[in-house]
């Protein structure tokens, strides 16, 4: 699963930001550290999609992005995955607290009958998604998840067979 991160965008009409201040427990907005500090984490979920906690080849943690209140990654991953036991790809965002546990603003879990269907890399284009988070918090009430997916079958070499052959030949 070839992963590209946009970014969050507000869908509110009159342009407000898609994240809103953090309140410090008055209910005032901090003076430092005014806005939030995004990431996001997908991984790939299901039965046995071919991770390990050793060797997780399904998840991927983007960049936080320090002091913005609307996130644009532009950034890609690779996600791998075991054909026929991945459910989907779960992606989650989180705003990164220094001194406390980090918290999850939204997340959703894109199911693989909404994704494209595998193909070779030459031939794969990327689809473009856009959720938004109806979770019913103030925060999140007016933000867009944009992203794009490209899903390919693995079955493409990287190095050409003539290539492979020749490292055994004396």
């Amino acid at each position: 699963y070839h992963i590209h991160l946009i970014g969050l965008s507000s869908t509110s009409d009159d342009g407000s930001h898609a994240l809103d201040k953090r309140r410090n427990i008055f209910g005032k907005p901090r003076v430092v550290d005014a806005v939030a500090d995004p990431y996001v984490a997908v991984k790939t979920v299901g039965p046995d999609t071919g991770s390990t906690d050793y060797f997780p080849v399904g998840e991927f943690t983007f960049p936080v992005l320090k002091d913005c209140q609307t996130p644009l990654w532009d950034a890609k991953c690779v996600l791998i995955a075991k054909k026929g036991s991945t459910e989907g790809i779960e992606f989650k965002l989180f705003d990164k607290n220094k001194n406390a546990k980090d918290e999850e603003l939204f997340g959703f879990t894109l199911e693989r009958s909404e994704m494209p269907e595998p193909t070779l890399l030459k031939e794969s284009k990327w689809t473009e998604f856009t959720k938004l988070a109806n979770t019913g918090d103030r925060r999140t009430e007016n933000m867009a998840f944009h992203f794009h997916i490209m899903v390919t079958d693995g079955s493409d070499r990287i190095v050409a067979k003539d290539e492979i052959e020749a490292l055994y030949e004396e």
